[in-house]
């Protein structure tokens, strides 16, 4: 096998929409560079797989990156994963809650998405890799609580007196895949991880903890190599620990930090792992045609009332915690479930596409949101493969897939808008998708 890396810059200019707020939100600059790092496995049957700093990324750009970086490689479409590390310093990509995407930023990078691809496979040599898989604790929390009264709140606050205990797990484990070339060179690493990329906040540009992990691995190998970060299943993880009095954990400090742990991790595990040459390819992947949530009368009059100023906030609704109501809050609401009638209109359903690429023991399954920890350890758990690597947010962006559960117990991942829209089924719909396809290319 050959494996070569890729690396392109796709960091915006300064005064583009940062989206993953509730409101828009413009960049004032940069603090590290937003990069596309791909990866190419050149066997019999080759496949890439391209990672975006950003917040997601559409289907209709991985639509088009994917032709155009086949026509450069020759890799099919098919054998071409996209996803995106959720960071929430990032460019325009999503149009969810109060941001849009910009489709300046969308057309630069689908062709730096194929760029990516195309350097990785022009400077592909023949190589081993090693897999192994390391454990970070203390740094990943669930970010939703059950609460006294028998809410579950997303970050109710740091020791809220009403919490009585998380209402999910984490996934502690770190995913590491090495690549050195037959000369023993450390060309690269892939990383999987599970928590949000809501770390570093601000109004620069970053690729947020990412960029701190790379860091750690690069400057202890070298500083050639090219460390590609997966997220994996972290729909209701971040790094805020709400039963911990100490100050929130967010800032360059912060993300300094827990780059720097999981880098010393990877770093450890790599350390240990053997490394060998045969490691054949299979790729498989599938569509779910998944209908999008109903939306009653009730809340669609809401809304329009909401819009017209006709009246306040009637819905009890809690976003985050037991604050009360904000109305501009409920307004970006009010917006979106209109928006979600205009396309349940047009298009009632959605595609969402499950892909795993198994390469020697480890299989990488993409699943294109941001699916609940729960989820991700189940697959896991059922998967046949020696090593499993969830990829969250990959060839497209669905929105949060929660558990069926979480539906009927409240909080901020479930509330009906762009960004949350599937019928409550989707998530055990989109596991079991995932852990038969797995299981069918092993």
């Amino acid at each position: 096998m050959k494996v070569g890396f890729g690396q392109v810059t796709i960091t915006p200019p300064a005064g583009w929409t940062m989206p993953g707020g509730f409101f828009d939100s413009k960049a004032d600059g940069i603090h590290d560079d937003l990069h596309v790092k791909a990866v190419v496995f050149d066997d019999a049957q080759p496949a890439a797989i391209a990672v975006c700093d950003s917040l997601s990324v559409n289907r209709s750009t991985v639509v088009r990156a994917r032709k155009i970086a086949s026509e450069m490689t020759g890799i099919p479409p098919s054998n071409i994963m996209v996803s995106a590390t959720h960071t929430h310093e990032g460019g325009p990509v999503a149009n969810a809650l109060g941001s849009e995407a910009d489709d300046r930023y969308l057309e630069i990078l689908v062709h730096q998405i194929a760029t990516a691809i195309s350097e990785a496979k022009r400077g592909s040599v023949e190589a081993q890799l090693g897999f192994g898989i390391g454990e970070v604790s203390g740094v990943p929390f669930n970010r939703r609580f059950i609460m006294k009264d028998g809410y579950v709140a997303t970050h109710p606050g740091k020791m809220n007196p009403d919490i009585v205990a998380p209402a999910g797990p984490v996934d502690t484990s770190l995913g590491v895949v090495g690549v050195k070339a037959l000369d023993g060179t450390f060309m690269g690493a892939l990383i999987n991880y599970s928590m949000h990329c809501t770390v570093m906040g601000g109004s620069l540009y970053s690729a947020d903890y990412p960029h701190y992990l790379s860091e750690t691995i690069r400057m202890a190998s070298g500083g050639e190599s090219v460390i590609v970060f997966l997220n994996g299943a972290c729909g209701d993880v971040t790094q805020v620990n709400n039963l911990d009095p100490r100050p929130p954990e967010f800032g360059e400090e912060w993300a300094r930090k827990i780059g720097m742990a999981l880098g010393g991790e990877a770093l450890k595990v790599l350390a240990k792992i053997d490394y060998v040459r045969e490691n054949e390819v299979r790729i498989g992947s599938s569509i779910l045609k998944i209908p999008l949530r109903a939306i009653d009368s009730e809340e669609a009059e809401w809304a329009r009332e909401m819009l017209d100023k006709k009246r306040g906030p009637p819905l009890t609704r809690r976003v985050f915690g037991m604050e009360p109501a904000n109305v501009e809050i409920e307004k970006a609401y009010a917006r979106e479930i209109m928006l979600l009638l205009d396309e349940k209109k047009v298009e009632p359903t959605v595609e969402a596409e499950i892909q795993a690429i198994k390469i020697g023991p480890g299989t990488f399954v993409g699943v294109p949101g941001e699916l609940f920890t729960s989820l991700g350890l189940k697959i896991k758990d059922s998967s046949k493969s020696k090593y499993t690597f969830i990829v969250e947010l990959a060839n497209g962006c669905v929105g949060y897939i929660p558990t069926p559960e979480a539906f009927g117990e409240g909080g901020y991942e479930i509330r009906t808008a762009r960004s949350s829209k599937l019928i409550p089924e989707a998530g055990t719909m989109i596991a079991d998708e995932a852990i038969e396809l797995i299981n069918k290319i092993r």
